[in-house]
């Protein structure tokens, strides 16, 4: 994933904002019927992955947008969501087209 997209995610979920609420944070990413979870990184508030998720998918697909959410693990009771973002596809990659 582009170092773009990672800042921007960290600025939609607030990651940078409050370091005193520390978190187990992991990521989950869909798309197309598939998900793929990253591991979780134990009392972090400014979690970074460095980790490589990776959906096999036909493209053109059906699926315009990839749905990535950062949720809190939780040991004892259910995980919490911290923030969902969708990044459409379009904005990730090129339309087809014919090689000349």
């Amino acid at each position: 994933v582009d170092d773009a997209v990672v800042d921007n995610v960290r600025q939609i979920f607030g990651f940078e904002s409050n370091r005193k609420n520390l978190v187990d944070p992991f990521v989950e990413v869909s798309f197309a019927g598939r998900t793929l979870y990253s591991r979780i990184l134990e009392k972090n508030a400014n979690p970074q992955w460095n980790q490589c998720l990776t959906l096999p998918a036909l493209f053109p697909s059906m699926c315009e947008r990839m749905r990535i959410r950062v949720t809190d693990w939780d040991r004892l009771t259910h995980n919490d969501v911290i923030g969902t973002a969708f990044l459409a596809m379009s904005r990730i990659s090129a339309p087809g087209g014919e090689l000349e």
